[in-house]
């Protein structure tokens, strides 16, 4: 994948990509460039976050962009009309998440809101290949693997599938799956910095050529241990499987599916002090999700998922509140108590 810019990242006016920081918000911004046929502005919100922050709102202002495009993120209704007045008008944004809609006037491309089949929101690059009417590429399949292989049984369809494009590709699944893991690299510092830096060299690069990227490598190894100390202290408790654990690696979401893999009988679920605010990942096989993430985006609360998983960055302030409405309208619902065990440990309550 070549650079080859109509638009300079100096241009006056630029095209803007807003978009998630992870493997499918990463190939999806990517999926956006190559249709436009020009080089935006790729503009992540802080990792961990699900929307931007007063100080990116105000940077992006000052772009005065031309056109916004938002790939792969779930906003609240007050944010897409600031992304649609920032762009004065010229918004679209690509989505796979449920659970909500947009304000009336903002143009969302998103199945699950428009009555479409699941299997058409498997990941926003499987959104945009069936919208710009793409074939399975790479990209497509990028998004489609950071967002579902890990609970996609070998000898399945799209497991199948996968490996037949590989094969026309020449290349072995291995390499595929090293690829998924390096996307995901930059965001799980915690470092947005490292985000921008991943994407001016896919600018560049072909992606195949990303595992001799040195900085990828250092990433790798800091995350790598990070993993290890959270996960040796996983815990059982009732229908739960948890971790707790603090500090700047963003690897919520990576040990809440470990924990799925696992035993996705149970309920996996991953707290994250971050000192200045708390994530949360819960992932079940089943549950009122999108009434859960609902109500907590009625509620201000920075949240998202999809039909078996919810995240959500929460203010100190906010955890009560949110821990008493998940409690409520999600476990109590299940027949499910929340563990004292478990409970005790969620900071800030």
């Amino acid at each position: 994948m070549s650079s080859s810019p109509v638009t300079t990242l100096s241009s006056p006016d630029p095209l803007v990509v807003v978009h998630h920081w992870d493997t499918d918000g990463v190939a999806s911004a990517l999926i956006l460039r190559e249709e436009r046929g020009e080089e935006p502005l790729f503009f992540p919100p802080s990792p961990g976050r699900y929307n931007l922050t007063a100080s990116q709102r105000e940077e992006l202002s000052s772009l005065s962009p031309r056109e916004i495009l938002l790939a792969d993120m779930n906003l609240s209704q007050e944010e897409y009309l600031f992304l649609q007045r920032t762009a004065r008008g010229n918004f679209t944004a690509y989505d796979h998440h449920g659970g909500y809609g947009a304000p009336e006037g903002i143009r969302l491309i998103n199945p699950l809101v428009s009555g479409g089949e699941p299997e058409d929101s498997l990941s926003t690059t499987a959104v945009l290949r069936r919208h710009f009417s793409r074939f399975e590429d790479l990209l497509y399949w990028l998004g489609i693997w950071g967002d579902t292989g890990f609970k996609t049984p070998e000898g399945s369809e799209r497991s199948v599938a996968l490996d037949r494009f590989l094969a026309k590709e020449g290349r072995a699944r291995s390499e595929f799956l090293r690829l998924v893991a390096l996307l995901d690299l930059p965001y799980r510092t915690g470092r947005r910095e490292m985000v921008l830096q991943l994407m001016e060299r896919v600018r560049a690069i072909d992606l195949w050529e990303l595992p001799g990227e040195e900085f990828l490598l250092r990433l790798e190894d800091e995350i790598e241990e990070a993993l290890r100390k959270a996960e040796a202290s996983a815990l059982q408790e009732g229908p739960f499987q948890a971790v707790f654990f603090s500090g700047k690696p963003l690897i919520s979401s990576q040990l809440c599916r470990t924990l799925y893999a696992r035993n996705p009988d149970r309920l996996s679920l991953v707290v994250h002090d971050r000192g200045e605010d708390l994530q949360f990942y819960l992932r079940t096989r089943k549950g009122p999700f999108a009434e859960l993430i609902g109500k907590a985006k009625g509620m201000g609360l920075s949240a998202g998922g999809k039909g078996d998983v919810i995240g959500a960055v929460l203010k100190l302030e906010e955890v009560k509140g949110f821990i008493t409405l998940w409690e409520n309208l999600f476990l109590k619902p299940l027949g499910i108590e929340l563990p004292w065990e478990l409970k005790r440990r969620i900071p800030y309550l």
